[in-house]
């Protein structure tokens, strides 16, 4: 019996541990991302994108507020502005209740970089999210 209960728990732990490793990154890329900005939340949190590619962006503002999205090398100081080609990477303006379409360049290197949703008329009130550079798996040809 005792030899029973020691099995037992050993593969309830085996199986709970082996559910609980972390997604791999390169499995998650994307050369699409839709966003959708309610006036409260931006989300997803982070997309993953591959390095230096096209990355198509469908953006839905549901909100009653204009907002532009903004890809930034982070730090961004205050004195510092959101379009300053310096610290940004891309921006797109959204109008309120609609959807739009946008294209861009990832960067180059793989790193995580700041991506900020800033209602317009508001411009204290940022949300953070992140975009993700990561090398996807390579795909393999048969």
């Amino acid at each position: 019996m005792r030899n029973f209960l020691i099995f037992t728990l050993l593969i309830f732990f085996l199986s709970f541990f082996t559910s609980c490793k972390p997604e791999d990154l390169r499995m998650m890329t994307s050369n699409s991302i839709i966003i959708e900005f309610d006036g409260e939340q931006c989300l997803p949190l982070e997309s993953f994108v591959p390095p230096n590619e096209d990355i198509f962006v469908s953006i839905k503002n549901s909100s009653t507020l204009d907002f532009t999205w903004h890809v930034i090398i982070f730090p961004i100081s205050e004195s510092i502005g959101l379009n300053d080609p310096k610290n940004t990477i891309f921006s797109a303006k959204v109008p309120a209740g609609e959807q739009m379409d946008f294209n861009f360049t990832s960067p180059k290197l793989t790193a995580r970089y700041d991506t900020l949703c800033v209602p317009d008329l508001h411009p204290e009130k940022r949300i953070l999210k992140y975009l993700l550079v990561v090398d996807p798996y390579p795909t393999q040809v048969k």
